[in-house]
């Protein structure tokens, strides 16, 4: 048996349940392009390489590049842990520097390099031309070929000494040591060079030239076996999970994986949403808001509350809803007016978390986040395909 927390639980188009423990993705960092290689200094200070192949460092404070004027031209950049700088030419050829200064002196090495960086007891990484790992215990060493340690275009050390890669698709990779496999990581495109942040963050440079932070892996979807097929999930406050099937009735069930149970005489609806008072609130056949103060009574439908075809309860009585248009719209309480908030993408269902995002589900099935009722839609990278959604925290698969 497991036991597992989850964050969102989604609706497959096959009418299963699948969950995932959140919608993680690169941050974008403003004002931030255009480099093509970054590198974060034990200090804390990030240096890059701009699209002039000059060497900069991040002014974190205003936000800026500024340019150290530096005559050498690069394509990549790192810090040794002896606060050695090493740097890659124009011809992918190692330099060595103590200072960020013009006395950078050529470092003898057989192999042209595309991306280096260091191992927390001083060896040298390298990947080469042909996408492999290659390494060196210091300066004066040549480099070694790391068997079976590609394909990969760049990559860099975490804070345990695992290794984490970029892919030919600029997606990322991970394995625990030079000798064990790379693991691919889905959903984290697409990045062209990264590094790390003193807090663990993950530090890339999108395809686009701009700098993204990455706080966790995202979540992909897992698929939860033996189940009632569902067009929509919602969960109480008490944490009991609500559906509806098929046949349009409300369905009720103690765990995700349990037996689920229908609910007699609580037809005929399409969509579900749980009030923060515990009221069950639900869009009828008839595109109408219906709401039943428990589970066993009876539907009460909303006067004038349609047409609509998707909601989530928001915290209070607020309910956001989906108009048969597939654009957003609020209403503060049952019995106020709809208002319609600005369109970008067109959704057919949505649910909302706890820090504002919103979570909608487009009319392609792909998931999107906004970071606000009045901000842009943002598509999450190779997110699958659901037609409904619903959050809650520590959700458990028992």
């Amino acid at each position: 048996m497991r036991n597992e927390a989850f964050g969102i639980v989604g609706i497959g188009t096959d009418g299963y349940i699948y969950v995932r423990d959140n919608v993680s993705a690169w941050q974008p960092i403003p004002r931030s392009g255009y480099v093509i290689s970054v590198s974060v200094m034990s200090s804390g200070d990030i240096l890059g390489i701009n699209k002039s192949n000059q060497l900069c460092m991040w002014n974190s404070l205003v936000g800026v590049w500024n340019n150290l004027n530096i005559s050498m031209l690069m394509t990549d950049v790192t810090t040794l842990s002896d606060g050695t700088y090493l740097c890659l030419d124009m011809a992918r050829k190692l330099y060595k520097s103590k200072t960020l200064g013009n006395d950078w002196e050529p470092v003898v090495s057989s192999v042209p390099m595309i991306d280096i960086t260091s191992l927390l007891d001083g060896t040298i990484l390298g990947v080469g031309k042909d996408l492999q790992i290659y390494t060196r215990n210091s300066l004066t060493d040549d480099w070694k070929l790391a068997p079976d340690s590609g394909p990969v275009i760049g990559l860099t050390t975490l804070a345990g000494g695992e290794l984490l890669g970029i892919r030919e698709n600029y997606q990322l990779c991970r394995r625990d040591s030079l000798k064990s496999p790379w693991v691919d990581i889905p959903n984290t495109g697409a990045v062209i060079s990264v590094s790390i942040l003193s807090d663990g963050t993950i530090l890339g440079v999108g395809t686009g030239n701009k700098m993204y932070t990455l706080d966790d892996y995202p979540a992909s979807w897992q698929f939860l076996s033996g189940q009632q097929v569902l067009s929509s999930i919602a969960i109480s406050p008490a944490g009991r999970f609500l559906g509806v099937g098929p046949d349009h009735m409300l369905y009720t069930c103690d765990t995700l994986d349990g037996q689920w149970t229908v609910v007699p005489d609580s037809g005929a609806i399409t969509r579900i949403g749980v009030l923060t008072d515990g009221s069950i609130v639900a869009v009828g056949t008839d595109q109408q808001l219906y709401v039943r103060k428990t589970i066993d009574s009876k539907w009460q439908m909303v006067p004038e509350s349609g047409p609509i075809i998707g909601l989530s309860a928001l915290d209070g009585a607020a309910i956001l809803g989906v108009t048969p248009q597939f654009q957003l719209c609020i209403k503060e309480t049952l019995t106020s007016d709809w208002i319609p908030l600005p369109a970008d993408k067109p959704v057919i269902n949505v649910t909302s978390m706890p820090d504002g995002t919103i979570i909608g589900v487009g009319t392609d099935n792909r998931l999107y986040t906004r970071t606000s009722l009045l901000s842009r839609w943002i598509p999450v990278p190779d997110n699958g395909l659901v037609i409904d959604i619903s959050y809650k925290p520590g959700m458990e698969v028992s």
